[in-house]
Parts: structure tokens; sequence; C-alpha cells
């Protein structure tokens, strides 16, 4: 998607990196956060508990999983999606992050009551891939 970036976070250091696009996608003007602690403090504080347990499930398995969860800057809040899974013998985590993507609770539902991806959409409910989902911070 044009509004993600590949992420490598080094557990040991608490260290990311991610692909040369990260400027031209992250949705503040402030340099994005290049550590653990920096990227946590950037998570909405209703959130944080989830991605640390997320954080947790990406170590104890060898199997890819994902995660949305607000981050805060600029009086304004995004939904991301980070997708990862632990490589190297859990040493660390590598994924995408996507910058613009849509709240859980605006996901569609299927006729069985099942969510419906983006990707699965068709017809005039489709959603571009570049549409943000920015909420003012007295919304959220």
């Amino acid at each position: 998607s044009a509004d993600s970036v590949i992420y490598r976070w080094d557990l040991g250091s608490g260290e990311f990196s991610f692909s040369d696009n990260l400027t031209s996608v992250f949705p503040f003007n402030d340099v994005p956060p290049r550590n653990e602690s920096a990227w946590l403090e950037l998570i909405s504080d209703q959130d944080q508990v989830a991605w640390l347990d997320q954080k947790a499930q990406w170590l104890s398995q060898q199997t890819p999983s994902t995660i949305r969860y607000r981050i805060a800057g600029e009086g304004k809040t995004v939904w991301v999606r980070q997708s990862g899974v632990s490589v190297n013998n859990g040493a660390q985590v590598i994924g995408v992050i996507n910058f613009h993507c849509r709240p859980p609770a605006t996901m569609p539902i299927d006729v069985r009551g099942m969510k419906v991806s983006s990707i699965s959409m068709s017809g005039p409910e489709v959603i571009s891939p570049n549409t943000a989902y920015v909420y003012p911070q007295e919304l959220v």
C-alpha cells in the first residue's frame, strides 16, 4: 500500500529501522520515533496495553499477527495497522505498518456477521487505500 512502510525492530536494542518511504507516509511533521520507548509514547493511552500484549505475542510465536491502534500527535489521532513476525530466534520483529487504516469499528460486516477486509470489498463501498481516518483528539 502507498501508506505503508516495512520495518525491522531489534528487540535487544529496541531500535526500529524503516523503509526509505517513512517520511513521506508518516502522518505527522515530527521525526518518526526510532526506538521502542519513543514509539510507545506515540501510541494512544487507550491502546498502549494492547500494543504491549501484541509485543509479547510477537515474542512468543513464530507466526505473523496484526494489531490496529491509534497514534496521536499534532492535535490529531491516526489509526495504524501493524503486522509483524518474530525472526532470528526472537531477536527481531519484521513487518509492515500502514499509517492510514480504518478504525476497527468501521470495518463493514457481511451477511454472516463477519468483518470484511477492504481488499475483498467491491462496489461503491470501496474506500481508497489513501483515505486517512483522522479524528480530533476530543472524539477519540
